[in-house]
């Protein structure tokens, strides 16, 4: 067994290797091992082997829904483009779950840990030794986080800290990071005769209990809105094959504009309904959001460059929002990348409307000839009539593009009685008209401005996206600034009661454990020496924050009352502030799991109502009314 084990990992190493030299999948590997550095650290051999674990059990499930979704019969392009684009958002998913999976894993270790870490205090009084001896016992996934803890708290350089930021797990690695940090630099400090430093254990237990039961009620909310959102689009052909096996009239639906319009629509919403719900949920701590690697290219390209700087130089207040906006929705691109984002969806849509336009023109206009089987009293019952009678009438399009409609009946009816005998007089006649008046619709079909000036304002329109989705992060950021507060919270109130403490001090260790209010806070630091006042108030505009806010003020108010009296309300309030936050949780997790459950059935309601069920009554009801002709 451990043979074959040890001969598995040796394939997948030698199979990494491989595809490290493939351009499309460098990136897609680099993706997945910083998240396994990041969550489990290991030699390098161990994270080659874990990288290739999660990326053959991806691959493997995603080739299986390749092969369904491509072995049913007549897909066209639309449908190829929709299960691709589909299957990429369902390996993403599964990367989500695995990631999230071993996220809780390691909080659940982190809190019984902080419980070996407080009996090891109360037994030396020493945290540097109740760090290390607690290691002993700390399961093996944790130990790696741990010794890097351990090894900065004996390290004098700072920089540790802010290469640990971007490495740790979780906020509550920092935050208790923060709280040894303070202890080893400053001593433990006896308030009410009861120790600081086991106190914000205790809290930062109790804030890790509340963070593993929200994602244990998020993973139950949320659970399968996802997959029952994309499932729609693997079925799309399921769906129309059935239906033209029960009624093979219903083909010049499916195969005609209705088809192509309704299959979009349903991908359309389908994406959307997915963006809603992954922000619903909330993303992951491990994976974080990438820089675009394409889009700065682009925007290197000197042509576009110099069209975008003139683009910011003449619209500053537009520029000014955008800016404020990527800054309060945390995100990494830059102004200029942004614009070039939104540019580049509006030139991609307006191509990909237009192309559409276009398509479904020729398609409606193909279709008035292609499909007779509708035609009401005609006697050509086999297949060789049909083709022949198709034939007849595209043929006549071609020849007769102007023609009124009796010299455009006459001629039909005179090649109607070369190619077919038997056919009695009235059913040439009823024929004739019939297909005269389909003809000059065929010759009125045509594409028109009109549909191009739609592709444009489409277009348009979605070119807002970037922006719309900016405006849902910068929402949900406010969710994370409790929690950043409630960080600095713990850090403040480690501090307060330490002698000779003031506020330059306290701003500084808020700024190295600080990350949504950073920049902010080190304006803030940097010109604190020379107007303290000014600074503070700066720091008040830059984060209007109300919590953060009450913090501020409590800084301003050191000075006149003291560093310990200014924070006292805070000392009083932290248990009511996290019985708050814990029902805020769950009155926030219930209004999300109810937007997302409608939100994750509109492509599949779309699926059965617009795409089963309307061409069948439509159908129905063109057969009553021919069969209803007909008696007449």
């Amino acid at each position: 067994m451990k043979k074959l084990k040890l001969y598995k990992n040796q394939f997948f190493v030698f199979l990494y290797r491989c595809l490290w030299k493939n351009y499309f999948m460098v990136r897609y590997l680099s993706k997945i091992r910083k998240i396994y550095e990041i969550l489990s650290p290991a030699e390098d051999y161990d994270m080659m082997v874990k990288t290739m674990h999660i990326v053959m059990k991806n691959l493997l499930i995603t080739m299986l829904l390749f092969l369904f979704s491509f072995s049913l019969k007549g897909s066209n392009t639309y449908h190829y483009i929709f299960i691709l684009c589909m299957i990429f958002v369902f390996q993403q998913e599964l990367l989500y779950r695995t990631v999230s999976r071993e996220e809780k894993r390691i909080l659940v270790l982190l809190e019984k840990y902080l419980g070996d870490v407080r009996h090891f205090f109360h037994a030396g009084g020493m945290v540097e030794e109740a760090i290390y001896d607690s290691m002993e016992d700390a399961p093996d996934l944790l130990v790696p986080h741990i010794m890097k803890i351990y090894h900065i708290l004996q390290s004098e350089e700072k920089e540790e800290v802010e290469k640990y930021k971007e490495i740790a797990p979780n906020k509550f690695f920092l935050t208790f990071l923060a709280l040894s940090q303070i202890t080893l630099e400053y001593g433990d400090t006896i308030h009410n005769g009861r120790s600081v430093f086991l106190d914000n254990l205790n809290y930062l237990k109790k804030e890790v209990n509340i963070e593993i039961l929200k994602r244990e009620k998020m993973q139950y909310i949320f659970s399968g809105l996802i997959f029952l959102t994309i499932l729609p689009i693997f079925f799309l052909k399921a769906v129309e094959n059935w239906g033209i096996s029960n009624l093979p009239e219903l083909e010049r639906y499916y195969q005609g504009g209705y088809g192509i319009v309704i299959s979009i629509l349903i991908f359309l919403f389908t994406v959307l309904s997915y963006s809603v719900i992954s922000q619903l949920r909330g993303n992951s701590d491990t994976i974080v959001q990438e820089e675009s690697f394409y889009i700065k290219k682009i925007c290197q390209i000197p042509f576009v460059y110099r069209r975008i700087k003139k683009y910011i130089f003449t619209h500053p207040l537009k520029t000014a929002k955008i800016e404020q906006l990527l800054y309060q929705a945390a995100e990494k691109t830059t102004v200029q990348e942004f614009i070039c984002k939104r540019f580049l969806i509006f030139l991609f849509s307006l191509i990909a409307f237009t192309f559409l336009s276009v398509q479904l023109t020729s398609i409606t206009k193909e279709n008035k000839i292609h499909y007779v089987g509708d035609y009401t009293g005609s006697s050509l019952t086999t297949t060789e009539d049909i083709e022949s009678y198709r034939e007849i009438l595209k043929s006549l399009c071609y020849d007769f593009k102007k023609a009124d409609n009796e010299l455009l009946k006459e001629k039909i009816i005179s090649h109607l009685k070369l190619h077919f005998e038997g056919l009695s007089e009235l059913v040439m006649e009823e024929l004739g008209t019939q297909a005269a008046e389909r003809i000059t619709n065929y010759q009125r079909i045509h594409y028109h401005i009109l549909y191009f000036l739609l592709s444009i304002l489409l277009a348009w329109l979605l070119s807002f996206l970037p922006t719309a989705l900016a405006i849902c992060r910068r929402y949900f950021r406010k969710l994370n600034m409790e929690d950043e507060v409630m960080q600095l919270q713990s850090i403040i109130l480690m501090l307060i009661y330490i002698k000779r403490m003031n506020v330059e001090i306290l701003l500084e260790w808020m700024e190295n454990f600080s990350d949504i209010f950073r920049d902010p806070l080190i304006e803030c630091v940097d010109h604190f020496s020379y107007d303290e006042e000014l600074a503070l108030e700066r720091l008040k505009e830059r984060i209007p924050f109300l919590p953060f806010v009450r913090i501020v003020e409590d800084l301003e108010a050191c000075d006149r009352l003291g560093v310990e009296d200014a924070f006292d309300e805070i000392a009083g309030q932290r248990d009511f502030f996290a019985d708050k936050r814990k029902q805020d949780n769950e009155i926030t997790l219930a209004n999300k799991g109810v937007i997302a459950k409608a939100v994750a059935y509109i492509p599949l309601i779309m699926l059965l109502g617009f795409y089963l069920i309307v061409p069948f009554v439509l159908e129905s009801i063109a057969q009553l009314m021919n069969y209803m002709a007909d008696m007449a």
